[in-house]
């Protein structure tokens, strides 16, 4: 009787590669290395909507999604006082590292749940940001996405 072994398993590049494929299938751009991504736990691309926050521009990076911003910022930026008037899920911003992001769209993708997001809404959610993602990679390429404009 013979015994076949998979494919993946005799080939460590084919398993790495096989793991990170469901977090490649949603992301932005593709990743630098399978190997990073095969760390963060798998998930199915059917069950996670995708993280793409909005279209991209001619050079490649991602445009502002459109905003339900009804105030506009002031030559130097957004104020607090606008930032903790979206404080819930139809309307959510947030501050991270002197931005703002109207994250309203993406409350409801996130991986971790909604509330992880909510807890962000109307504040500087800088600490819990850093915290939870520190430089990680792909967190802090989604969350460019929807960047509206400095803190003034």
């Amino acid at each position: 009787m013979t015994l076949h072994t998979p494919l993946s398993l005799r080939n460590p590049a084919l398993l790495l590669a096989s793991l990170a494929l469901p977090l490649t299938a949603c992301a932005t751009t593709p990743p630098a290395s399978t190997t990073a991504q095969a760390a963060a736990p798998a998930t199915s691309p059917a069950s996670v909507p995708a993280a793409t926050p909005s279209a991209t521009t001619a050079s490649g990076t991602p445009s502002a999604p459109s905003s339900s911003a009804s105030a506009t910022p002031s030559a130097s930026g957004y104020t607090m006082a606008q930032v903790r008037k979206h404080s819930d899920a139809s309307s959510c911003w947030t501050v991270i590292n002197g931005d703002v992001y109207d994250l309203t769209k993406w409350v409801n993708r996130h991986p971790g749940g909604p509330a992880r997001i909510l807890g962000l809404c109307g504040r500087d959610g800088t600490a819990a940001f850093r915290a939870e993602h520190g430089r990680e990679r792909e967190p802090n390429r989604t969350l460019a996405g929807y960047k509206l404009g400095p803190l003034a």
